[in-house]
C-alpha cells in the first residue's frame, strides 16, 4: 500500500528582466493500492493537477516567469522543520544536492550554514540512501504549499486516498 506523500519540487524561474529566482512547492500525492495500477495513475493525476494549477496561479499573480525550469524533486521528508509547516509563502534559504538515481531525484532542505546542512543529511538514513552525490548547491526559494491556494477546481483535490473515491 502507498501512503500519502508530500512530494518537495524545485523549479529555476526567469523573469522578464532575466533575473532569476527559486520556487520550491510542496504537494500531496494520495495513497492507493500498490497492486492497483488505476489507482496509482489516479493519484500521480490528482498531484500533476495540482502541482499545474498552483504553478500557473503563482507565475501569473505573483512573479510573471518567462521561462520555468524544473531542478528536481524529493519524495522523502526533508531536513528543516520550517518546510514542514502548514502554509508557506515566505523565502528561506534552501540546499539541495543530486542524487546517484540521476534527475528528477534530488536531496533538499533548510539549514544555518552548508555545514548544519551536511550534518543533519550525514544522520539522516533515510536520506543517505538516496545515494547523494555532487555539489551541495544553496539557493533562496520562494515556498509554497498546495495549502496556500484555492484548489477547489481539480477533482478529488482533497482526496488522501484514492481507495476512497
Amino acid at each position: 500500500m502507498a501512503i500519502l506523500l508530500e512530494i518537495f519540487s524545485l523549479y529555476k524561474l526567469i523573469l522578464p528582466d532575466d533575473s532569476i529566482d527559486y520556487l520550491l512547492l510542496r504537494t500531496e500525492k494520495p495513497g492507493y493500492s500498490n497492486a492497483d495500477q488505476g489507482q496509482e495513475e489516479i493519484a500521480n493525476q490528482i498531484e500533476a493537477e495540482k502541482r499545474r494549477l498552483i504553478l500557473d496561479l503563482y507565475i501569473n499573480n505573483h512573479v510573471r516567469a518567462i521561462q520555468i525550469e524544473f531542478l528536481g524533486e524529493l519524495q522523502e521528508i526533508p531536513i528543516g522543520d520550517e518546510l514542514l509547516s502548514d502554509k508557506g509563502q515566505f523565502r528561506l534559504s534552501v540546499f539541495y544536492q543530486q542524487t546517484e538515481y540521476g534527475f528528477p531525484w534530488i536531496i533538499l532542505g533548510c539549514a544555518e550554514n552548508r555545514d548544519a546542512f551536511k550534518k543533519e543529511l550525514q544522520d539522516d538514513s533515510d536520506l543517505l540512501s538516496l545515494r547523494p552525490t555532487g555539489a551541495i548547491k544553496q539557493i533562496d526559494a520562494t515556498f509554497i504549499t498546495e495549502n496556500d491556494f484555492d484548489l477547489s477546481a481539480i477533482k478529488n483535490y482533497t482526496t488522501k486516498d484514492v481507495r476512497d473515491l
